[in-house]
């Protein structure tokens, strides 16, 4: 009974002990072993770094000079992610072309916007279109798209992949992949490293974070460790009327990667990677640093992943396995008085969401000079999502809701190259099967089951140009498919299960470059045709307000990414990126004879223009043997919007463009020991992403404060 368009349709206090006494052990465990073994310079991973002036990505499973891969991709190194600006994966995601980051109200992870392309919300409100990954382990729920954003210590890179994935990555990534690859053990050298820093926020409090890392080879050439742990106290700014600084937070992340190589060809890796952050309350409030609410609104988010993952070469092809394991859990509790709900004093919303999810990937690819190449392979995946609400002191029913998803696909890629290889034909297709179903109770009644199930069909066909070494041009066409699921348990019988939405993706793009590489370009200009576009509203019904999971018509628009870098002289480094799309509603979308959307409307938390620019400047100091490094950046992201259906009427946040400066000067020494001052935000942006389309905007998302800080760092 759903239509499309025309029808019914989101501590600044010090650490504790155990983290520094954790650093302490993986230093104390370094230094012992080093004195019986040959101790040398930390050894570099190729996968990131400047291989003969290039980058190198496995962004089509396979290890390929980002110049040469058709898919308009960004990389963020493993140093660029470790300056003190960069206080997680979110801050580093804020400088891709393209991407946008929202903070959701309940905290403890964000809603990633690419091209324009997001979910309607962050937690319960359906699957990110956006698919996420750490290391091996998809980190993609049934009905909620929030990422984690864990620290960035330690990281191999950061991979952005715009625009459909769904051939090799499956149904959610409908317009893009984000890939956070941890550093892998090096199985010769013994290396460490070490940092700390410590900052104060304008107008909040003190921020301290510290962060260890060792590789250690058990067996030369066979067996080897890695682990990191490290963590922040994040200063809070925002007061309530009975307390200061109520949004402080604390974050702990802790990784071990253990690896294998019993024979040559034979590679095995197993991981595991734990993050716990809490937050006293969201960083939202009616101004910058005022909220209005006057109980806690704690906010405690955890996550564990367990992966294995073995690659085994054969003379022709490669055999790889990876099974993984996600635990995830969110909890949250907000103060009703400053929603606008006054007829409820002293009555908190409680949140608890919880999330597993196993899966089993296959695949084999080629590899090889001939001119052909292969990738086929298969997955396997079940997860759970269990959501429970209630109100406390108890003033209503409690809400308990189970969904399990159990998911096949299958899926190949054929490239056949031409003209001493400087012609790619590419094609691939992906089969997908999901079956959801759902159960729970209201209060203390059984809610009838309800399942649906979403099967597609997504092609991508690729022709690429390698004009020269230094020139690749592409043409691509490519389909992204995201999974329906049963409306909510609380929703009356009679409503349809939300169907799956498609995103049709054409584009043509160029990257390379110029005058031995002082000069790197990269550009893609692109149409999406966005369909069945999954939104939720609330509609009332017998008296009654329910949300409701709807396919609202269609959307559409064309964009281009652009980057540039210019390295003029030595040391110094000129870069700029712009991402704008003009994706728009295609139609007039109606929810109880409102209007949702108009015709050309922004689609919710879906940005029209990002922007970045950056320099950067390297430089001796004098004959000293000390070096430096002087960086400023500024990033923006135009307003976004958020519409919602409450009561009888739909209101509509609009946000604010956000201008966010950065600037830092490091001196090292030796390459060892590296001192960085820093500041971030120091133009002290105090607008708000998302102004929240509620009775009162206390639950609008607010911006740090101007931050200044000094970071130390030992490596060995």
């Amino acid at each position: 009974m759903i239509g499309h368009s025309d029808s019914i349709l989101r501590t600044g206090s010090r650490f504790s002990s155990s983290l520094f006494v954790g650093a302490s052990v993986l230093c104390g465990v370094w230094a012992a072993t080093a004195q019986a073994q040959t101790v040398t310079a930390p050894a570099e991973n190729s996968a990131d770094e400047h291989v003969s002036g290039d980058i190198v990505v496995t962004a089509q499973r396979r290890g390929e000079r980002m110049q040469d891969v058709p898919i308009s991709v960004s990389s963020l190194s493993g140093d660029h992610l470790e300056a003190p600006t960069v206080r997680s994966v979110s801050d580093a995601l804020q400088t891709v072309p393209a991407v946008a980051i929202t903070k959701g109200y309940s905290g403890g992870g964000s809603l990633i916007a690419v091209r324009g392309v997001s979910a309607g919300s962050g937690l319960s409100f359906g699957a990110s279109p956006i698919a996420y990954y750490l290391d091996a382990v998809p980190f993609g729920l049934i009905k909620s798209a929030v990422a984690p954003d864990p620290g960035v210590y330690d990281l191999q890179r950061i991979e952005v992949l715009r625009g459909p994935q769904g051939t090799l990555y499956g149904a959610s990534a409908e317009n893009g992949v984000v890939r956070v690859l941890t550093a892998d053990p090096d199985l010769n050298d013994i290396s460490a490293k070490i940092r700390g820093s410590a900052a104060t926020t304008l107008h909040g409090g003190e921020s301290y974070r510290a962060d260890a890392a060792m590789n250690l080879p058990l067996i030369e050439d066979k067996l080897a460790l890695r682990a990191v742990i490290g963590g922040s106290n994040e200063a809070g700014w925002i007061d309530q009327p009975n307390r200061k600084d109520v949004n402080e937070g604390k974050n702990r992340n802790y990784r071990m990667k253990l690896r294998a190589k019993p024979v040559d060809d034979l590679d095995i890796i197993a991981a595991a990677w734990i993050s716990r952050e809490h937050q006293d309350a969201p960083s939202i409030g009616i101004t910058h640093d005022t909220s209005l609410a006057v109980r806690a609104q704690p906010v405690d988010t955890d996550f564990e992943t367990y992966s294995i993952k073995a690659v085994y070469d054969l003379p022709g092809f490669s055999i790889t396995s990876a099974s993984s394991f996600l635990n995830f859990k969110n909890k949250s509790s907000l103060d009703l008085l400053p929603y606008g709900l006054v007829s409820l004093p002293g009555v908190d919303f409680i949140t608890i969401r919880n999330g597993q999810v196993y899966s089993q990937e296959g695949y084999v690819t080629s590899k090889g000079t001939d001119n052909w190449r292969w990738s086929v392979g298969a997955a396997y995946r079940r997860a759970t999502e269990d959501s429970i609400t209630f109100y406390t002191p108890a003033i209503a029913s409690r809400t308990d809701q189970h969904n399990v998803s159990n998911s096949i696909a299958v899926f190949g890629e054929l490239t056949r190259l031409f003209f001493d290889r400087r012609l790619e034909l590419t094609a691939g297709v992906r089969y997908f099967h999901d079956k959801i179903k759902q159960n729970g109770t209201v209060g203390v009644t059984v809610a009838p089951g309800a399942s649906s199930t979403a099967k597609a069909t997504t092609p991508r066909f690729v022709v690429t140009y390698h004009a020269t070494p230094q020139l690749t041009v592409y043409a691509s066409y490519a389909q992204g498919f995201r999974s329906g699921f049963p409306q909510n348990i609380t929703v009356p019988a009679g409503f349809d299960a939300l169907a799956p939405d498609k995103i049709n993706n054409y584009e043509v793009g160029a990257k390379g470059s110029l005058l031995d590489n002082a000069v790197s370009f990269e550009l893609a200009v692109f149409h999406i045709d966005w369909k069945n576009v999954q939104q939720t509203v609330t509609i009332p019904f017998q008296g009654l307000a329910y949300p409701l999971y709807v396919n609202s018509g269609s959307a559409s628009g064309n964009g281009v990414d652009f980057s540039l870098t210019v390295r003029p002289v030595k040391g110094l480094q000129f870069a700029g990126a712009i991402g704008y799309n003009g994706l728009e509603s295609d139609s007039r979308v109606l929810t109880g004879g409102f209007v949702l959307f108009n015709k050309g409307d922004r689609l919710n938390y879906s940005p029209k223009l990002t922007a970045g620019a950056s320099a950067d400047y390297a430089f001796d100091i004098g004959n000293s043997g000390l070096t430096a490094v002087a960086s400023v950046a500024g990033t923006y992201t135009s307003s976004q919007i958020n519409r919602l259906f409450v009561g009888s009427f739909v209101n509509v946040g609009v946000g604010d463009g956000i201008v966010i400066g950065k600037a830092s000067f490091a001196v090292s020494m030796d390459r060892k020991w590296t001192a960085t001052a820093f500041v971030d935000n120091f133009n002290n942006e105090k607008g708000t992403p998302v102004f929240r389309p509620t009775a009162t905007p206390n639950w609008s998302a607010r911006v740090r404060p101007r931050t200044f800080g000094l970071q130390l760092e030992y490596r060995y």
